[in-house]
């Protein structure tokens, strides 16, 4: 991901990220399982695509 650790926590507490809480109280353990982050990714990668327009013009 190429993100710093603490950001990783952060986004995990806020639901932005798909990851999975052990334990109460302020100090959770997280774990993130690599498919779902796999999938998380390759969403986000697909919805910010967007199909290319031709630039070509039909010449006769």
């Amino acid at each position: 991901l190429s993100i710093h650790r603490r950001t990783l926590l952060q986004m995990a507490r806020t639901g932005f990220v798909p990851a999975h809480p052990l334990g109460d109280g302020t100090r959770k353990l997280w774990r993130f399982l690599l498919s779902e982050l796999d999938a998380w990714l390759r969403g986000r990668v697909n919805s910010a695509c967007r199909p290319c327009s031709s630039t070509e013009r039909n010449v006769q």
